[in-house]
């Protein structure tokens, strides 16, 4: 039998963990380092995959990788906006899920409706959101 809801779980949603990974200094969680390093020595194999938001793989330094975030960038554009490949980039399913399942697409869209007057109380939020949303 197939569970109607399911659950998920992050270890920053864990109050604790949140609040050891904040007593870290700045300069080792800086640009991801902390995190690149143990990727780097505990799960070597996930450093061999481009990392998804930059589109390099994780082990390139900062000034390696922005040349070639910025053509990543472009060819993803150029795939998307100019051929219309709709290919999924993120691993997160939510837009999938939105675009070929109406029920759930209706519960998103009825929770906007109810809820869209709390940006007016927050116009600073308004662009942003405008700008950032689903592509």
């Amino acid at each position: 039998m197939i569970q109607k809801y399911s659950e998920f779980a992050f270890p920053s949603l864990y109050v604790n963990f949140l609040d050891y990974v904040m007593r870290i200094k700045p300069k080792y969680r800086f640009d991801h380092a902390l995190y690149s390093e143990w990727i780097e020595n505990y799960v070597s194999i996930a450093s061999k995959y481009p990392w998804e938001k930059t589109g390099v793989k994780i082990t390139q330094g900062m000034l390696k990788r922005s040349p070639e975030k910025v053509a990543a960038v472009i060819v993803e554009k150029v795939r998307r906006d100019i051929f219309g490949d709709k290919t999924q980039t993120s691993m997160n399913p939510v837009d999938c899920w939105y675009n070929t399942n109406p029920e759930l697409r209706e519960v998103f869209e009825t929770y906007l409706r109810k809820h869209i007057h709390i940006l007016n109380e927050h116009p600073e939020l308004l662009y942003p959101i405008f700008c950032e949303g689903t592509r």
